[in-house]
């Protein structure tokens, strides 16, 4: 081979390996139902955990939060909760209310089921993107059930106490953002990034990594030498549907801003969006601009912050080795943590882990397509590559089995996940002493009664007018009290006393009505 042929080929090799195979349309076979069929199976085994954790009394906070935000706009009251009041003037959460679709006749297990189809809907936007870059049918489904079943994305949808946050719908979402991306649909890709930036402020930043993943994968492969001047080759390598996704999260944030601006009482907003921050120094930032100001004087900080060095040592484990072939997209993953950096939180906290998971996802996705075109493109006749094929399998399980075990080293909880077996505080006989004490509230209260109980007691209230203990100033008084003795004395909790009947205990569980 002479040395132009062989620069020719190296060449050629390198820009598979950097970058995705060209989009390709998948035809409709057996393999489609295959994929269904598990990503509704493992939304189940999800559903089945997530039921026993809340059934269990292991669950409390912020999903009945969300529940009761969620249909607020029924009762005439747009994203108001009983905990922080005017949830819109602290977050800008315009996809909650979608979800009293199934909040509103199931309540809080209605946001599990919820949050079960989203992981289905990651299992699937997996396979679709593989399939589109021309990955077969098999090895994408198995790539999907790994990717879904590997202990970080478990420990994201596990979100232990809580038990749900609206951004853990955040990973499915972006991820069907990326196939329309992958596709060129400018209408697809429009309406999925709408859709993401209405989850939160935060999910800026991701739709802006997701257009800019998008973009660099297209360019890569489409680029050649020159072809800048060339107006269709410039159509070929430049994704417009991705500039536009990066353009639209890039004015959202403003725009979400101003709404939550719009929406807080004068005074208030320095507190709920900016005074959040835990910016380092102790130094504050008031308004959108300095905040852009700060991050844009502070990304080296940034770099070597906690949240990105540990962000650094997950990036391998996360995405099975496979960021090695997108060294030049790791960068960009950084930004990832940009929301975990300001407010100086745990990366691995579920909420701000999910724009890491993405990226991790996505990269991998990618990676592992470029791995497989170039290994069937450079192996000759199909024997051959049903041989190379067998021979990785044994490989391939050993890499899985060591990726799972260095990320069950950093969220070991994950391992619950598998056995369906979530940590509850309360045995089975006091699961079933507060089931029989608390049935009496149910039997004899008023959906309309306000509530207050003790933490992980939250399932047994009505969410709808349960209150928060230490949030009742200015909310109605309580007339029923559902309290946990083993784990505060009530007077502890700032409850006048004196206006309440001890209607029944059992066990370590009270049950109290207010004296008319």
């Amino acid at each position: 081979m002479r040395f132009r042929d062989r620069t020719e080929y190296g060449a050629n090799l390198l820009r598979d390996i950097l970058a995705s195979p060209a989009p390709v349309t998948p035809g409709r076979d057996g393999w489609d139902l295959a994929g269904i069929a598990l990503a509704l199976g493992a939304g189940a085994w999800l559903f089945a955990y997530k039921m026993r954790s809340f059934l269990g009394l292991g669950t409390t906070g912020d999903m009945y939060s969300f529940v009761q935000c969620s249909t607020s706009w029924l009762h005439g009251d747009f994203l108001r909760d009983n905990c922080w009041g005017k949830v819109l003037s602290i977050h800008a959460y315009l996809f909650v209310p979608v979800l009293a679709i199934f909040s509103r006749p199931f309540g809080a297990p209605g946001l599990l089921f919820a949050l079960s189809l989203a992981a289905s809907s990651m299992f699937a936007a997996i396979v679709r993107v593989l399939r589109l870059l021309a990955v077969p049918g098999p090895a994408a489904i198995v790539f999907a059930l790994v990717a879904t079943a590997m202990p970080l994305s478990l420990h994201l949808y596990q979100d232990e106490v809580s038990g749900f946050h609206v951004e853990l719908l955040v990973p499915a979402m972006a991820l069907w953002l990326f196939y329309f991306l992958l596709r060129r649909s400018m209408a697809g890709a429009v309406a999925m990034a709408l859709v993401l930036l209405s989850v939160k402020e935060d999910s800026t930043v991701l739709t802006c990594l997701v257009g800019a993943v998008a973009f660099v994968e297209t360019a890569i492969r489409e680029f050649d030498g020159g072809s800048y001047r060339d107006r269709e080759a410039v159509e070929r390598w430049c994704n417009k549907p991705a500039l536009v996704v990066m353009l639209m999260g890039a004015l959202a944030l403003p725009l979400l801003l101003h709404v939550i601006k719009a929406a807080s009482p004068a005074g208030f907003i320095g507190f709920s969006v900016f005074r959040r921050l835990r910016l380092e120094n102790g130094q504050e930032v008031h308004d959108g601009g300095q905040l852009f100001h700060f991050v844009i004087l502070h990304l080296g900080a940034m770099a070597g912050s906690p949240q990105a060095t540990r962000w650094m040592a997950l990036v391998i484990p996360a995405t099975f080795g496979l960021a090695c072939l997108r060294p030049h997209l790791v960068p960009l993953g950084l930004f990832s943590v940009l929301i975990s950096w300001l407010m100086n939180d745990d990366l691995l906290w579920p909420p701000r882990f999910a724009a890491a998971l993405t990226f991790f996802l996505l990269i991998s996705m990618v990676g592992f397509a470029s791995l497989f075109h170039t290994l069937m493109s450079r192996v000759g006749l199909k024997p051959w590559r049903t041989i190379v094929l067998t021979a990785l399998i044994p490989l391939t399980a050993w890499i899985v089995a060591e990726v799972y075990t260095a990320q069950l080293a950093a969220v070991p909880t994950a391992e619950r996940v598998y056995a369906l077996a979530p940590y509850l505080r309360f045995s089975p006989a006091e699961r079933a002493e507060a089931d029989r004490l608390f049935s009496v509230y149910r039997r004899r209260s008023l959906r309309s009664d306000p509530v207050i109980a003790s933490d992980f007691l939250f399932r047994y209230a009505h969410d709808r007018n349960l209150y928060w203990v230490g949030k009742l100033g200015g909310r109605p008084k309580p007339i029923w009290i559902l309290w946990d003795d083993g784990d505060r004395n009530i007077k502890d909790a700032g409850v006048p006393l004196s206006e309440y009947q001890l209607r029944a205990r059992e066990g370590r569980f009270s049950l109290y009505h207010r004296i008319p």
